[in-house]
């Protein structure tokens, strides 16, 4: 799937994200490299994606979480 990371109404990163894994899989263009979360390596995408992806894992909810698969609607 293919989205964009938004910081409010501002376009920062175009990502594309594994449907099963909940993974980043790809960093496209950068549109506002300024609002990209604290912490993120800006050297170029490959940094990005690396910096992205261990972000993106500490703000998941963990598939262990109690009453996630109801909520995604999964048996």
């Amino acid at each position: 799937m293919i989205c964009t990371l938004m910081h409010k109404n501002i376009s920062v990163v175009a990502l594309t994200i594994d449907d099963e894994a909940a993974a980043i899989t790809a960093v496209g263009s950068v549109f506002a490299p300024e609002h990209l979360p604290v912490g993120i390596i800006q050297q170029d995408n490959k940094a990005i994606k690396s910096s992205l992806s261990r972000w993106w894992n500490r703000r998941s909810i963990p598939a262990s979480r109690s009453g996630l698969r109801e909520l995604l609607g999964k048996p």
